[in-house]
């Protein structure tokens, strides 16, 4: 299990299929605090691409400012400024 705590994922460059993050099938992690953030108008993409169960991946207080949503992960967010 890989903890992420209050990392900042940015993305200077996109493309159609653009990842912030790619977790393989069984692999299992935290994001606590951390901002997802793009230099680039992402028009679509990934921002968490997770092979595995929606619940070994978890999200949690973490900012999402590149305007593609969240996707096969377990969301705790508290809202996105």
């Amino acid at each position: 299990v890989v903890v992420f705590r209050n990392c900042v994922f940015e993305r200077s460059r996109g493309n159609a299929t653009q990842k912030w993050v790619d977790v393989g099938n069984g692999g299992k992690a935290i994001f606590v605090g951390c901002m997802f953030l793009s230099k680039t108008v992402a028009a679509s993409g990934t921002v968490i691409s997770n092979a595995g169960a929606a619940a070994n991946v978890q999200v949690v207080g973490c900012y999402n400012g590149t305007g593609i949503a969240f996707a096969g992960v377990t969301s705790a967010a508290l809202g996105n400024l």
